[in-house]
C-alpha cells in the first residue's frame, strides 16, 4: 500500500511542478517533455507489475470458480438433463413401443380366442418401464403386467406370463360349446366338412349351397382376420380359400398365420400332422400365379379358377368328397 501512495504523490508533484515552470519559464517546455517521458517509465513499470499480479489473481479466482462449479455439479449430478444421449434413448423407446404394438402384440392376439377386445399400455415410472395387457372374450380372460429397463424388457416379462395363461387356457378350454374339438383328433363327421373363406359373402354362400347338395357340411366366413383361427381351431376336412381377400390380403397370408398358430400348440401339431387339412384355392388368377407356403399341417390339393362352370365345379367337388372319405 505504501508504494501505491508514494506513486500517487510522485506523479501529482511532478504535474504541479511542470505547470509552474511552464508559466514562469516557457522556454523550458521541451525540457519538460523529455523529463515527463523519463518520469513515465516508473509508471509503466508499475502498471505492468500490477497487470502480472492481476493475472495471477484472475487465475486464482478462475480456479476457485471452477472448484465451486464442480461442487455444485456434484450436488445435482443425479438430476436428469435433456441431453442428446437422453433424446436418442427416448427415440429408441418410441421405436420399441411402435414395433411391439404393430407386430408382437398381434402375434399374441392370434393365439387367443376370437371375438374379444384388448387393452395395452406402456408407462414410464422412475427408472423403469411398465407394460400392462388385458384381453376379454366370452371364452377366456388374460391379464399380465411387466417391468424392465426398456419397453422391450417390460413387454417380454408380460408376454411370458400371457403365454403361460394361453397354454393353460388351451388345455382346459372348450369342454363344451362350438369349439369343443379344438386340440383333439378330428371328430368323425357323417359328412366331410368344408370351410369356405371368401370376402365376397354372396359367392361364399352360393358355393356353400352347391357343396351341401353334394354332401358337405359347410361353414362360411368372410373375415380374413378370423380365417387362420377357424383353420387351426376348427375341424374342417377341406378349406376353400379365396386367394384375393379384402384389405390387400392374400391366401398365403392366411396359411402362414395358421401355420404359426398350429406350431404354438403341441396338441394342434399332433392333430394336423396326423390329419392335414386339404386346401383348394379359387381365384381369377391362374394356378402358376399362386405360391402356397410350405406346411406339414396343410395339404395343397388343387386350384379352381372362378370362371369354372357349375357342372365342372360339381364334378370336382364329388371327386373331392371321395378323396376325404
Amino acid at each position: 500500500m505504501l508504494h501505491k501512495a508514494f506513486l500517487f504523490l510522485f506523479v501529482s508533484g511532478g504535474i504541479l511542478a511542470g505547470l509552474g515552470l511552464y508559466w514562469v519559464l516557457p522556454f523550458l517546455v521541451p525540457v519538460l517533455v523529455v523529463l515527463s517521458t523519463i518520469l513515465a517509465v516508473p509508471v509503466v513499470v508499475y502498471l505492468m507489475i500490477q497487470g502480472i499480479e492481476g493475472a495471477d489473481v484472475s487465475k486464482t479466482e478462475r480456479s476457485l470458480v471452477r472448484e465451486k462449479l464442480r461442487e455444485a455439479l456434484d450436488e445435482v449430478e443425479m438430476v436428469p438433463e435433456l441431453t442428446p444421449s437422453t433424446f436418442i434413448q427416448g427415440q429408441l423407446a418410441e421405436e420399441q413401443m411402435a414395433r411391439i404394438k404393430a407386430s408382437d402384440e398381434y402375434d399374441l392376439l392370434e393365439k387367443m380366442p376370437v371375438q374379444g377386445h384388448y387393452k395395452s399400455q406402456f408407462s414410464h415410472r422412475g427408472d423403469f418401464w411398465q407394460y400392462s395387457f388385458s384381453y376379454n372374450s366370452i371364452h377366456a380372460q388374460f391379464k399380465a403386467e411387466g417391468e424392465g429397463d426398456s419397453p422391450h424388457q417390460a413387454f417380454a416379462m408380460a408376454k411370458y406370463k400371457l403365454e403361460q395363461q394361453i397354454r393353460h387356457w388351451h388345455q382346459v378350454r372348450f369342454k363344451e360349446g362350438e369349439e369343443k374339438f379344438v386340440g383333439e383328433l378330428k371328430p368323425h363327421h357323417e359328412h366331410p366338412k368344408a370351410l369356405i373363406i371368401d370376402d365376397d359373402i354372396e359367392m361364399g354362400m352360393a358355393m356353400s349351397e352347391t357343396l351341401k347338395r353334394i354332401g358337405f357340411d359347410t361353414e362360411v366366413i368372410s373375415t380374413a382376420n378370423m380365417a387362420h383361427r377357424r383353420i387351426g381351431f376348427g375341424d374342417a376336412d377341406v378349406v376353400f380359400l379365396d386367394w384375393m381377400l379384402a384389405d390387400d390380403l392374400t391366401g398365403d397370408h392366411v396359411i402362414r398365420r395358421a401355420n404359426r398358430l398350429i406350431n404354438y400348440f403341441p396338441d394342434l401339431q399332433s392333430k394336423f400332422h396326423d390329419n392335414p387339412v386339404k386346401v383348394v384355392t379359387f381365384s381369377t388368377l391362374e394356378q402358376n400365379e399362386i405360391t402356397m407356403p410350405p406346411s406339414q399341417y396343410i395339404q395343397y390339393h388343387d386350384h379352381w379358377h372362378k370362371s369354372i362352370s357349375h357342372g365342372e365345379f360339381e364334378k370336382r367337388a364329388h371327386d373331392l368328397i371321395e378323396n376325404c372319405a
